[in-house]
């Protein structure tokens, strides 16, 4: 998979790793997060071996929908034998994922380069 963007996602390759940005400056609404991430989710959709960072530094607010669909995402990942790792989580978004228990099935990393090499090392 090559460089790819959208009006909502970008997703770019770093070796075995896809990394998906957000591309849209902040994202407030709820509307944004969930557009976002149902295009990441079809994005996913049949791909085996998935190891993918998912950038959310531009992301200040998310809703139970919203966990939901990241949720969706993770399993979708997961099946097929890959990961995705949340890196640049803002710290309002990291204490709704702690508060919900969520940090305990998510790998969050500080950094993209951080999540990147602990992708490359998945066998």
């Amino acid at each position: 998979m090559a460089q790819q963007s959208d009006e909502i996602i970008e997703l770019k390759n770093e070796g075995r790793v896809v990394i998906a940005s957000l591309t849209r400056g902040a994202f407030r609404d709820e509307n944004g997060v969930l557009a976002a991430l149902e295009k990441l989710g079809h994005v996913m959709d049949n791909r085996q071996n998935l190891r993918m960072v998912l950038d959310l530094e531009v992301v200040e607010y998310m809703s139970s929908a919203g966990l939901g669909r990241l949720v969706a995402c993770l399993k979708k990942a997961r099946a097929g034998g890959g990961d995705l790792i949340l890196a640049r989580v803002r710290p309002e978004i990291y204490e709704l994922l702690d508060l919900m228990k969520l940090t305990q099935i998510f790998t969050v990393m500080d950094t993209i380069e951080e999540a990147t090499k602990t992708l490359e090392q998945i066998a």
